[in-house]
């Protein structure tokens, strides 16, 4: 059991005994480890806290985090603390980042209502009454299932602290939210800034401005990328719907939430034009519609190109397997090239054999008949037939009128 740890994002030694900094830790997600950091301990620790509700007491205590343990700074009994007010009400953080985001909207010139009952029966922690959209602001810096808050009023804007390292980062790309990151300054307090999360609401807990802070938001404002011109569709092989156009880009949070207060930057779900939900400007939106039209018909050319080239190759492997002409005599017999001459398509497909030259020619007696007999049509099935049977009765009956007459053969 330990009364202390080290808390990794803030490089600080937490003590149970310290309400506000008990807050910082206690059901927030944030990663806590043994207060022997500095020496190299890595053992995950998790706050554990338990209410007597007849005394009105808390004990405090943390507890080894999984199957990992040491021995360092062990106590034999848990922090005892009356129950502080702030347990059941909004946290310092909180309360310092809704000041903070009032006193942003007072300077840009909005009115203002903290703590407001709206539509959907919800209480919104800003209410920003002159603003064109996204009047609702909702602070959140503990996990909460934000999906059924947004349902009921759902012209919201969601200011989520450490959404990156707790339950909450499931949210933020799909519900109108952004993550608010608070730099901790150096020394010069001016030019140069750790990328250790600050904590004015310790430091200058009564000052809302945030002077000697960079406040961005990040995660979820979007931009066009440095060159959206050079098509990055054609360095991923085929095209399709997950063009990148957009990156995101943190920004300064009074600049953002001027934009999207004015309705210069609105919110744009999964899949509409990036593969998470974001915030983009208007005129980047009109950038990027006119970007993917210009895209659509160049990958129409290029597809038209493409069909070209097969039916150019299909007709050089069509020559290539076209077998050469056959001589008989003063006859040639092939298959005629493809676009030699304006033939019949029929000519196309005549079958490849040499034309047989006849013996003998026909004696000048039978030249006629043979003549006529080549221009004559040939009868059709079943006519040779019937015309032989037909002569066969003639015969019979002229031979019976003879008989009759007595003439002889």
């Amino acid at each position: 059991m330990k009364v202390t740890a080290w808390l990794e994002e803030t490089a600080q030694i937490i003590e149970a005994s310290n309400d506000l900094q008990w807050a910082l830790v206690y059901k927030t997600g944030r990663v806590i480890y043994c207060s022997d950091y500095s020496n190299g301990c890595r053992c995950r620790l998790k706050a554990v806290q338990r209410s007597n509700k007849s005394r009105g007491t808390d004990t405090r205590f943390f507890a080894h985090n999984g199957n990992e343990g040491c021995d360092h700074a062990e106590v034999a009994s848990p922090v005892t603390v009356p129950s502080p007010r702030t347990r059941t009400g909004p946290s310092a953080e909180h309360e310092w980042v809704k000041h903070h985001v009032r006193w942003l909207a007072e300077q840009a010139g909005y009115v203002v209502e903290e703590e407001k009952a709206a539509a959907g029966g919800v209480i919104a922690d800003i209410w920003v009454a002159s603003a064109t959209e996204r009047r609702r602001v909702e602070i959140q810096c503990s996990p909460d299932d934000l999906d059924e808050r947004t349902m009921k009023h759902p012209d919201v804007l969601w200011l989520l602290r450490m959404a990156l390292n707790n339950k909450n980062k499931k949210y933020l790309f799909d519900t109108p939210a952004v993550h608010v990151r608070i730099d901790r300054p150096t020394r010069d307090h001016v030019t140069r800034y750790d990328l250790t999360p600050g904590e004015p609401w310790l430091d200058s807990p009564d000052a809302y401005d945030g002077h000697g802070y960079r406040i961005r938001a990040t995660g979820t404002v979007l931009r066009p990328c440095p060159d959206p011109g050079l098509k990055p569709w054609k360095n991923r092989g085929i095209p399709d719907k997950r063009v990148v156009f957009f990156e995101t880009s943190p920004m300064p949070l009074q600049q953002f939430l001027r934009e999207v207060w004015s309705g210069e930057r609105r919110w744009k779900a999964r899949g509409e034009v990036h593969h998470h939900g974001g915030w983009i400007r208007t005129d980047d939106l009109e950038r990027y519609e006119r970007w993917r039209r210009e895209w659509a018909e160049e990958c129409g050319r290029e597809l038209q190109q493409q069909r070209l080239r097969a039916l150019a190759a299909s007709e050089i492997q069509l020559k290539a397997e076209t077998p050469p002409e056959v001589t008989s005599g003063k006859i040639a017999v092939g298959v005629p090239e493809v676009g030699s001459h304006p033939a019949q398509p029929e000519m196309c497909i005549l079958p490849v054999y040499p034309v047989e030259t006849p013996v003998s020619a026909p004696s000048p007696l039978s030249r006629e008949l043979h003549s006529v007999a080549a221009i004559a049509t040939p009868p059709k099935l079943g006519q040779q037939h019937s015309r032989s049977h037909v002569q066969s009765r003639s015969n019979l009956r002229q031979r019976f009128l003879r008989w009759l007459r007595g003439e002889s053969r």
